[in-house]
């Protein structure tokens, strides 16, 4: 259903949050490390071949949720009233979700951004936009223009 677009938008939105849930879990269990080569592999090899709209809310949808709790969890860790496990995955989650923006194109990214603020999320707009002006800019581009957006992007990482 998510790879042919059949279906209602819903469940496939539903069912591509899943499929992000599911990634996020599987690499960030058993142990302190996140599995940044597992998670760069299915997002190469598996999401593209989702509808890019439906992957891309359910990375914001991931990303703003992941923000929201690390909030919360930091609002009560210094007490130390809190397990610092589901503090330690969520995490862990969160620097898997930071290194998406590699895996997009320009387009994908401005859309993502988009989607990232209107699900109420704030705190990744800085990195976000370092990945639109790195993708507006690439790294052997010598212009004008192309180091100024590097410098740009530079000021907000």
């Amino acid at each position: 259903m998510l790879l042919e677009g059949s279906g209602d938008i819903a469940d496939r939105e539903d069912e591509t949050q899943k499929w992000m849930e599911r990634a996020l879990s599987s690499c960030t269990r058993g142990g302190p490390i996140p599995d940044y080569a597992r998670f760069a592999q299915m997002m190469s090899t598996r999401a593209p071949r989702l509808q890019q709209p439906v992957m891309l809310a359910a990375i914001a949808a991931a990303m703003v949720d992941n923000e929201r709790t690390l909030a919360v969890l930091n609002a009560w860790t210094p007490a130390g009233s809190v397990d610092a496990a589901p503090h330690l995955r969520n995490l862990q989650r969160f620097k898997l979700l930071l290194s998406v923006p590699q895996y997009l194109g320009i387009k994908a990214l401005q859309a993502l951004r988009s989607m990232y603020v209107h699900a109420g999320g704030s705190k990744l707009l800085d990195i976000i936009d370092h990945a639109i002006a790195s993708a507006l800019a690439p790294e052997d581009e010598d212009t004008p223009a192309a180091r100024l957006l590097r410098h740009l992007g530079n000021e907000t990482s």
